[in-house]
């Protein structure tokens, strides 16, 4: 299953949807929180579903000591997993990647789900691809002291910009705006290079991509499509979708249909036994 730490990893806060259908885990991105998955989870035909703050970011600790490297979050994630026994893992952006190493962990979950996947080769790839990344993402890949020195200003006026920085990101609700404040530069920084921008979708899609399906927003220029476009040779199923990188957001409906559909079909091996 991984490393694990020899102390146990903290515990995340998790938000809960009850309901009736076969439950889903939903991951999120870089300095988001659950509450990106809120349109998705209104859209998901009542499933319960099941979306924590990964740790480092939104309501979840956020540990200085912490590598926050894959296996770090997905440390974290295990007592959810184990808890909650979900039928699909979803993930988006970075949160993709954390879904692939579960599916890998935990070979009993029928299905992942990727949403716009974070799929950087290097930092050099993602800094010439993130021409409109938020600003933060653009500055770490571009000056690391100048991203630190912003996020760390950030961190010391948070009390004061969160009643206000809804004002200045109005597509988003103001809970989504509000959770890019709620990260340290420690857990964005590592997570960011850890994560993110460390080539690590090729290889687990290898292992995992049987049971994965892709969906990629059409507009989406903080992932562009072509680099996303080469998983389709690895994936169960991709499906390209009107939307920009945060389709959770813009597009809901679309991201929970591709999600019911992976639940629907279920595994190749499912498939092929029920013939």
């Amino acid at each position: 299953m991984g490393s694990m730490s020899h102390t146990e990893p903290p515990a995340l806060h998790v938000t809960e949807r009850a309901g009736t259908g076969p439950t889903i885990l939903l991951i999120h991105g870089l300095t988001a929180s659950a509450a990106s998955w809120a349109p998705v989870i209104d859209a998901l035909d009542g499933h319960a579903c099941v979306a924590p703050d990964l740790l480092g970011f939104g309501r979840s600790p956020k540990p200085e000591t912490s590598a926050y490297d894959l296996a770090a979050h997905c440390d974290a994630l295990e007592p959810i997993v184990a808890g909650t026994k979900p039928a699909c893992i979803a993930g988006h952006s970075m949160g993709a990647v954390i879904a692939l190493e579960l599916l890998r962990r935990h070979r009993g979950v029928p299905v992942g789900v990727l949403v716009s996947p974070a799929v950087f080769a290097s930092r050099n790839e993602a800094r010439k691809a993130m021409t409109n990344a938020p600003a933060m993402h653009r500055l770490s890949l571009r000056s690391e002291w100048a991203a630190r020195l912003m996020c760390n200003t950030m961190c010391a006026l948070r009390p004061a910009l969160r009643p206000i920085v809804p004002l200045f990101a109005r597509r988003f609700p103001p809970d989504v705006a509000q959770a890019g404040l709620d990260h340290t530069w420690t857990s964005y920084s590592r997570s960011m290079a850890r994560v993110v921008v460390a080539g690590l979708v090729p290889g687990l899609m290898d292992e995992v991509g049987a049971r994965v399906t892709v969906v990629h927003g059409r507009e989406d220029t903080t992932v562009p499509l072509s680099l996303v476009a080469p998983l389709a040779n690895r994936a169960k199923r991709f499906e390209v979708i009107t939307g920009d990188h945060q389709a959770l957001l813009t597009n809901p409906g679309a991201v929970a249909a591709v999600i019911l559909r992976a639940i629907k079909d279920g595994p190749p091996a499912a498939r092929s036994s029920s013939r």
